[in-house]
């Protein structure tokens, strides 16, 4: 996802959710992984249910309206085909 957030910059918003850990174990993990982007805490679980999550790592990419286009446990082959064809 770090080449992704490189070069779409602002055009692209890459954000990780971190589910089930304490928010300090959270930090060191994002900066162990060098994770640049913004990771929110569902603490609660309300974002795993949201999305349904059922493994982990999963990878969601959604559209300018929140639809889901791409759901899998990984970040897909063709993601820069996938992006540019969402871009406006």
């Amino acid at each position: 996802m770090a080449s992704v957030a490189a070069q779409y910059g602002s055009a692209v918003n890459v954000v990780g959710i971190n589910a089930g850990e304490s928010v300090p174990v959270a930090q060191r993990a994002a900066q162990g992984m060098g994770i640049q982007w913004p990771v929110i805490m569902d603490l609660k679980g309300q974002i795993q249910t949201l999305y349904k999550v059922n493994g982990i790592p999963l990878v969601l990419i959604l559209d300018a309206e929140g639809v889901v286009r791409h759901r899998n446990n990984g970040v897909p082959s063709n993601v820069h085909r996938l992006l540019d064809g969402l871009m406006p």
